[in-house]
């Protein structure tokens, strides 16, 4: 789309104009421009529905401050961190604008994010399960004898990322040395393409499992076949999409869905009078749980992949005495 400059456009037209641009050069990539327009639809009404040279930033403060007003759907404050992701955009709207010479003016740049009230806080918080909640959610899964019990348990105490739980294969896991080599994930782009991608920070771990894991790791592992109908082979998924047999052959049976597998916890948790819980919360459960069990955080650090405090891209190696004995603590916090 190309915005006219032989008259003043509305501003929704200047950001579809720029998405339109970013589109053609591909940069950045689909996923990241398809957050971006999730966040330009926070935007009021009235402010898209301006005409261009009739912005000045006490309209933009305006539009802002009623973003950061809006609680998200779940109900919990808007972070100032999405409220200045917002400003950034139309930022880089507004030079496109200027690149097409549809105005001269800038109204964003003077126009500050406000720092300070309920707003302020950490961007995409998600808070930890308490250890009834999380045991309570893994009840529920126990009591139905669901196929993706391990994989909830694996992700609650060692803290595995979705796309690396999807992704993981057999060739990854040693039940008798009980470990996981995490080393890959899968993720997918708003278009719906699979994606087999290293873990997040390009690092693999090999994570100590508790024993409690083990087990349950076990205990799948004999019911795959059934599940699947042929024995598990190196390259196959851990935990794979249930295979049904239908009219028009068998369906299922590869890559879990983010979906379904955030539908799956919603469900879960109700059932358990936890309400709704985002799938990182049983990562975060993990870390909290983990250092309060008494584990070192830089053992921990190593377990779920994460950076060092100070924002580096080393990652603390852990000895295999640590590991074990790491694992100990949470296989007594969690049977």
């Amino acid at each position: 789309m190309r915005i006219d400059r032989d008259r003043d456009p509305r501003v929704q037209e200047v950001l579809d104009g720029w998405f339109a641009e970013m589109a053609r050069t591909g940069k950045p990539a689909a996923s990241a421009r398809a957050s971006y327009r999730d966040r330009c639809n926070l935007i009021p009404r009235w402010f898209v529905e301006m005409r261009v040279r009739e912005v000045d930033p006490v309209d933009v403060r305006r539009a802002l401050d009623e973003i950061a007003a809006t609680p998200t759907k779940y109900g919990r404050p808007r972070s100032v961190q999405t409220v200045k992701q917002v400003r950034s955009h139309l930022q880089a709207a507004w030079r496109h604008a200027r690149a097409m010479r549809v105005t001269s003016d800038d109204p964003v740049d003077p126009a500050e994010v406000a720092s300070g009230g309920d707003n302020q806080r950490p961007a995409q918080v998600v808070d930890a399960l308490e250890l009834s909640d999380a045991r309570a959610i893994l009840k529920v899964l126990a009591d139905e004898d669901h196929r993706l019990y391990s994989l909830f348990l694996t992700s609650m105490v060692h803290g595995i990322r979705q796309g690396e739980g999807v992704g993981a294969t057999w060739q990854q896991l040693n039940v008798e040395a009980g470990t996981l080599m995490v080393d890959r994930q899968i993720t997918r782009d708003p278009a719906g393409r699979r994606h087999h991608k290293p873990p997040k920070g390009g690092r693999s771990r090999t994570i100590t499992m508790a024993e409690v894991v083990v087990e349950a790791l076990s205990a799948w592992r004999e019911r795959w076949a059934d599940d699947q109908g042929r024995e598990p082979q190196p390259d196959d998924l851990i935990w794979p999409s249930e295979l049904r047999h239908t009219r028009n052959g068998p369906v299922g049976g590869g890559p879990l869905g983010r979906a379904h597998l955030s539908r799956l916890l919603d469900r879960v948790a109700g059932r358990a009078g936890v309400g709704h819980v985002r799938w990182h919360a049983l990562r975060h459960t993990a870390v909290s749980h983990a250092i309060d069990a008494g584990t070192e955080p830089s053992v921990v650090q190593d377990m779920v992949g994460h950076r060092t405090a100070q924002m580096t891209d080393r990652y603390t190696t852990v000895m295999d005495g640590a590991g074990r004995d790491a694992a100990k603590r949470l296989d007594d916090r969690w049977r």
